[in-house]
């Protein structure tokens, strides 16, 4: 595979690419620098698009990766990973509660400490 080369002038390696079906992800190149990832940004976008690549956007020529352009599978993937989190945080309150451990809170008094 050809690495990008994102100098001034020049563009990224394009290929005939099938569509991402959401299998594994892979980062394909250095981070790019955010002002060549604006300039680039439709080619950044078909490759996570067609190829499922991951392309880390960094500040600067030696900054540290402070963004990416990813598949939007892979957003699906951390939403439900974050969704099961949370079902299974809630789950061991509601255990909690159920044992008498810890107490529920009405919703007025909560509000009320808000000053909602």
């Amino acid at each position: 595979m050809p690495r990008a080369d994102l100098r001034p002038g020049r563009g990224l390696p394009y290929e005939s690419y099938e569509s991402y079906d959401g299998g594994m992800a892979s980062i394909q190149h250095e981070p790019v620098p955010v002002t060549q990832a604006r300039t680039h940004l439709p080619e950044l976008v078909n490759r996570a698009y067609y190829k499922g690549e991951i392309t880390a956007i960094k500040r600067g020529s030696r900054g540290k990766p402070i963004a990416a352009v990813v598949p939007w599978a892979l957003v699906e993937l951390l939403e439900a990973l974050e969704d099961r989190i949370d079902a299974r945080d809630a789950e061991k309150v509601l255990a909690r509660i159920k044992r008498g451990e810890e107490a529920t809170v009405p919703a007025d008094a909560v509000w009320k400490d808000l000053g909602l």
